[in-house]
């Protein structure tokens, strides 16, 4: 708008006029320093003369004339000292005057509306991030809702934006547009203290602060037993607390040895779970647990259902993802599907189709028709044990009849007489060789074998 001279010109004479307030201001502190600088020399000197002259008249001593310049410095270097730190004096007058004002200003904010305790109600309206430093968003108008008892799995390829998801849900991070909204109110401008006490989250890396177990699930806040138990409970971790060498007051930290990263990820999703949150957003709870911890997730999170607590868990595990509701997949940063568990498993778990071995047309026989399933009847305990003698019975008998049939094929080939040669190999002496005709490959028997009749019967 052709206003860049101006402004300039104006910063200009305003950086001139400090600099020449400065430079003044510098000039009048020098002149007074050197002004009480040359006083105090100046004492000294009219002192030291009266002193000599009351010395020759014989008034006073040597030493008193000396005792008495040195007390005149001592007392005129409070003066020259107060001078040379007037400049800071005046600094750090005007930085407590600024404090002040500050400190008076918060005072007198007054204390903002708490919200009530929130039922779950979660809407993530078209939300969009962008890293800190810039480039490419993370996410991109993202948007779903979910209600009290209802859980959420979200799963997708690495880097798809799920942990961003999750820390924009519980407003770890402010959103580059569109908003995140408990209960309607906006988990960002939502007041973080008050706020965390009705959220539950349990981070990709979990870390336990230097304090005991009991504190690091009650969130170091004030202990309440029945709390920090019922949490423990819940996560299915109680037990395993137990063990510990100090049980619930064993002392855990970054540095801490004696606990595992499995039991470090299981007592954050006690502290995830303690003072019975309404939202909780678990990233990744059980990378790092084993199977008695995969079945304690499970029973946690068909728990909070029931009590209708909303959920939303970033898992890729089969058995975590029957106990969601719905499944949200990311994938390049935007939701890729979205929907109930079984329609967007569906085209997981569904066997793929035979392909045909010839087009349509061609001479390819239909596949044919696969006759529906009849249910079996229902049997008594008797009849079922009966049937499950039967195909003993039946197998028995097979083999007693084939024992027979072999051992009456080796009598006869023993009393056959010896086969005659192949064409074309030489015949033993009084053996005519066969012809081609004749030497045709020979077809063995198959026997039948046939159960008997009253197998039913024998069985019984």
């Amino acid at each position: 708008l052709g206003m860049a001279r101006a402004i300039f010109s104006r910063w200009q004479q305003r950086q001139d006029r400090a600099r020449a307030e400065q430079q003044e201001l510098g000039e009048k502190t020098t002149t007074i320093l050197s002004f009480t600088r040359s006083l105090r020399l100046a004492l000294q000197v009219m002192i030291l003369g009266t002193g000599a002259y009351y010395v020759l008249g014989g008034q006073i001593t040597a030493g008193a004339m000396i005792a008495a310049s040195i007390i005149a410095a001592r007392a005129l270097a409070p003066i020259e000292r107060l001078t040379a730190a007037w400049n800071r004096f005046v600094a750090a007058r005007a930085a407590e005057a600024n404090l002040a004002g500050l400190f008076g200003a918060l005072q007198s904010e007054p204390d903002p509306v708490r919200l009530p305790r929130p039922k779950g109600w979660l809407s993530v309206d078209s939300v969009s991030s962008l890293p800190p430093k810039g480039g490419e968003p993370i996410l991109r108008n993202v948007g779903f809702a979910l209600s009290p008892g209802e859980c959420c799995a979200v799963v997708g390829p690495s880097g798809a934006g799920k942990s961003t998801l999750c820390r924009l849900i519980v407003g770890a991070w402010k959103p580059t547009a569109g908003h995140v909204r408990l209960d309607s109110a906006d988990v960002y401008t939502w007041d973080s203290e008050h706020l965390g006490q009705h959220i539950g989250y349990l981070p990709q890396r979990v870390e336990l602060f230097p304090g005991t177990v009991a504190e690091n699930i009650a969130r170091f806040g004030e202990i309440d037993s029945e709390a920090v138990i019922r949490a423990a409970e819940l996560a299915g971790v109680h037990e395993m607390i137990l063990r510990l060498p100090d049980g619930y007051e064993t002392d855990v930290g970054p540095h801490a040895d004696r606990i595992s990263q499995g039991q470090r990820q299981r007592l954050g999703l006690a502290r995830a779970l303690f003072a019975d949150p309404a939202l909780v957003v678990l990233d990744e709870p059980n990378s790092n647990l084993d199977e008695a911890g995969d079945k304690a997730l499970v029973d946690a999170l068909r728990h909070l259902k029931r009590l209708g607590r909303t959920v939303v868990i970033v898992s890729h595990r089969a058995e975590v993802l029957k106990a969601a509701d719905t499944v949200l997949v990311l994938r390049d940063g935007m939701i890729a599907k979205y929907g109930e568990r079984d329609e967007i498993l569906k085209p997981v778990v569904q066997r793929p189709a035979a392909p045909a071995s010839a087009p349509a047309g061609v001479g390819a026989a239909a596949p044919p028709a696969v006759a529906p399933a009849t249910p079996r009847p229902t049997k008594s305990p008797k009849e079922e044990a009966e049937t499950a003698e039967k195909p003993l019975v039946l197998r028995e008998s097979m083999r007693a009849v084939q024992g027979d049939h072999d051992q009456k094929r080796k009598s006869v080939a023993q009393a056959a007489p010896t086969a005659p040669p192949a064409a074309g190999e030489a015949a033993p002496p009084g053996i005519a060789a066969p012809t081609k005709a004749q030497a045709a490959p020979r077809r063995e028997r198959k026997l039948k074998i046939t159960p008997p009749k009253n197998w039913n019967t024998a069985a019984e």
